[in-house]
């Protein structure tokens, strides 16, 4: 309906209603043309088409806010309070922890096939490297108890009573199939995580 409006519309704003008459044809007369030029003038692209509604903006809007998820009444905070360490930066301005120190490297499969033979595709580069390995530094601490450790696909956030760790990493990672082991010793953590991007198929 709304094509079929829009055409009659156009159809009327290039050839007015009424008459019948050929524009080209010299019998035309002088007032029919000063009525034509007066027709024009009142017309104007918003013309075109159907104009909208306001009923169904109502229900539109209606419809919106229907779809909105309900928030559950046991949450402290609704999601959109708090930003993703994903997305967004993670703000420690006025966390008086202090951050760890930490070592980040790429860790590679190399096999007898890959060292003598060269026929796979992989390269020195990281992009070859099927893992991630960092090592964090935490003087102080006695087990992983104190520790609580949070991985998602581009973000370590680690927390304990005396440091703090947010860290973008630099690519997509799986965070279900990484590990991590404390050393007592050297109080330190070392967590290895999978890459998974999306070129790997072509890298390994």
């Amino acid at each position: 309906m709304d094509s079929l409006g829009g055409l009659q519309a156009l159809q009327t704003l290039l050839k007015p209603p009424g008459g019948g008459q050929d524009e080209d044809s010299d019998s035309e007369s002088e007032s029919g043309g000063q009525q034509r030029k007066n027709h024009y003038a009142k017309l104007n692209p918003g013309d075109i088409g159907s104009k909208p509604s306001s009923a169904p903006a109502a229900d539109q809007s209606g419809d919106a806010t229907a779809k909105q998820p309900q928030a559950n009444p046991n949450d402290i905070w609704h999601p959109d309070e708090i930003g993703e360490g994903e997305s967004g930066v993670l703000d420690d301005r006025l966390d008086p922890r202090a951050q760890p120190e930490y070592e980040m490297h790429f860790r590679q499969a190399v096999s007898p096939e890959d060292m003598f033979l060269g026929t796979g595709n992989k390269t020195p580069a990281t992009a070859s490297c099927e893992q991630m390995v960092i090592s964090i530094k935490l003087p102080g601490t006695k087990s992983a108890n104190e520790l609580n450790l949070d991985i998602r696909e581009k973000f370590l956030d680690l927390r304990s009573a005396r440091y703090r760790l947010g860290l973008h990493l630099p690519n997509a990672v799986d965070p279900d199939s990484g590990s991590a082991k404390f050393d007592c010793d050297s109080a330190s953590l070392t967590i290895i995580l999978n890459n998974k991007r999306e070129y790997d198929f072509a890298n390994f």
